[in-house]
């Protein structure tokens, strides 16, 4: 038992010291404008891997990345305004960096999240005139890539005709796909639908 631990310990200072270096050989990365490197930096000290979490370094970082292009540290930025992470709440700033994010994802980015966001942000009106047709623009195109909680935002668009003409059968068939993707909130939908005969 004392040599099992004592392995445990000495692998623990092993991967504590790689982690580190990697730290460090991140931080020289960004340095040299590598976006990338910036963007998991912010993750890093986002998450609080391998360093203390640090929302004002991950808002640093993720912003270095932004500006040189990173859709996915835009969407960080983004949501860091959305849930006043580390920022004072602002959903103005969050739809400016979710605007970044979502205009640049493609089926290779899958970086669907901004725009299902800012669907919801339109379907709700946080930050932006409540317009049903922006809600269905964001939501459509994300649901389109594959996002399970986009697909079921449309759903109930169509399940209370708001934005688009009321439709269960298509309500019904976007829940179906937002449960195949694993959202349970569109199982849910889904089976009250198919329960009532649509």
């Amino acid at each position: 038992m004392k040599k099992i631990l004592l392995v445990g310990m000495i692998l623990l200072g092993i991967s504590s010291s790689l982690n580190a270096h990697t730290l460090e050989n991140y931080k020289k990365a960004c340095r040299s404008e590598d976006v990338e490197a910036c963007n998991r930096l912010g993750i890093m000290y986002y998450i609080g891997t391998d360093t203390k979490k640090n929302y004002s370094k991950a808002k640093q970082y993720f912003n270095i990345a932004c500006t040189g292009g990173n859709t996915e540290a835009c969407f960080s930025l983004g949501f860091m305004y959305y849930k006043g992470q580390g920022v004072k709440k602002n959903y103005s700033k969050a739809k400016k960096y979710f605007d970044k994010s979502c205009d640049n994802t493609t089926l290779n980015t899958r970086n669907t999240p901004a725009c299902s966001i800012l669907g919801f942000m339109y379907y709700k009106g946080q930050g932006v005139k409540k317009n049903y047709f922006k809600a269905k623009k964001y939501a459509n195109r994300a649901c389109k890539i594959g996002d399970a909680w986009a697909c079921y935002i449309l759903g109930i668009m169509y399940l209370e005709g708001k934005g688009v003409r009321q439709d269960y059968s298509k309500a019904k068939e976007l829940f179906g796909k937002s449960c195949d993707l694993r959202y349970q909130k569109g199982c849910e939908q889904y089976a009250i639908l198919n329960t009532i005969g649509y």
